[in-house]
């Protein structure tokens, strides 16, 4: 199956100052993608690119094996959403939708059907300058949906959005990406990728890690199986463990940390001292964290 987006060797400069150099990396089809990093990353500089709305120093991007300016019937390829999908602010977001699918050929059916998957109807008849900066995210979501998409690229489609409409977004990508769909979803809140990518892409200025987001959360996790467990005593279960762990560590707040002892070892242990066990895993980080490890491993002065 032809790789859904696909950048190769992208670097863009402004002056003295690189946005994104020598990135590589691909998008598949059947998942959601979070492409993600601090402010001034190069997140949107990479997506305006592969939208054609700027060029590169060097390197390519690729829609569905073509470049974005040669796809045919465009629309009903790949929905791109930058703000509100550039919205006139004296149009009502139903004439705004109208207006952009006599440009994309797409039946005037389709705006109602977009206005409901994005939960927009209410607003519909409302002039898009009046509406908060949450509903223009929507209407932009609707605008890239009008000719049904196989290839999704939103930049910060959850900002100004309150929770509900953050689930319902949630929702509403992880259906189109089992149907079979590309979504990419650009964000820098680290918590909303975490429940919503498959995938993810960390940049800064460079990609730092490409890969599924339980392989990043494990990234720096100790091998050989480790587990962490939280008792009522953490300071005796350490001592005890210590004599036939092998490694054990103490994490403050984070109980202990124990390698060389499984799970039955564990727990027979805590029942012979009489500590209450009240958590036993293998120590899994938040994405925040690696996130973090990441720029501090891999970027200059770390995460600033």
């Amino acid at each position: 199956m032809t790789t859904a987006i696909s950048f190769s060797g992208l670097t863009k400069r402004y002056g003295a100052r690189t946005a994104i150099e020598d990135a590589t990396f691909s998008v598949q089809f059947g998942e959601v993608t979070g492409f993600f990093g601090p402010r001034g990353a190069g997140k949107t500089t990479c997506l305006r690119i592969l939208a054609g709305l700027m060029a590169p120093d060097c390197g390519t991007t690729t829609v569905l094996g073509r470049p974005f300016a040669g796809l045919p019937s465009r629309a009903r390829q790949v929905g791109v959403a930058f703000d509100d999908g550039g919205a006139h602010p004296g149009h009502t977001g139903r004439q705004h939708l109208l207006l952009a699918a006599a440009e994309a050929a797409v039946p005037v059916r389709r705006v109602d059907e977009v206005l409901a998957i994005t939960d927009t109807e209410d607003v519909a008849e409302r002039k898009v300058g009046s509406c908060s900066p949450g509903i223009r995210r929507r209407l932009g979501l609707a605008t890239a949906l009008l000719g049904d998409p196989r290839v999704l690229v939103l930049d910060g489609p959850a900002d100004g959005l309150d929770p509900l409409d953050i689930r319902r977004l949630r929702a509403l990508l992880s259906r189109l990406a089992d149907s079979g769909r590309a979504v990419v979803v650009s964000s820098r809140d680290l918590a909303e990728v975490e429940q919503t990518a498959d995938r993810v892409i960390v940049l800064h200025h460079r990609v730092l890690f490409t890969g599924s987001v339980e392989v990043l959360r494990r990234r720096s996790c100790p091998a050989g199986g480790a587990l962490r467990v939280r008792t009522s005593d953490d300071a005796r279960m350490a001592a005890e463990l210590a004599s036939s762990a092998g490694d054990v560590r103490s994490e403050a707040a984070h109980g202990v940390l124990v390698q060389g002892a499984g799970a039955e070892t564990i727990l027979t242990t805590a029942a012979a001292i009489g500590v209450e066990v009240y958590e036993l895993a293998e120590p899994v980080a938040s994405l925040e964290e690696e996130f973090c490890r990441l720029l501090n491993e891999t970027v200059p002065g770390g995460a600033r």
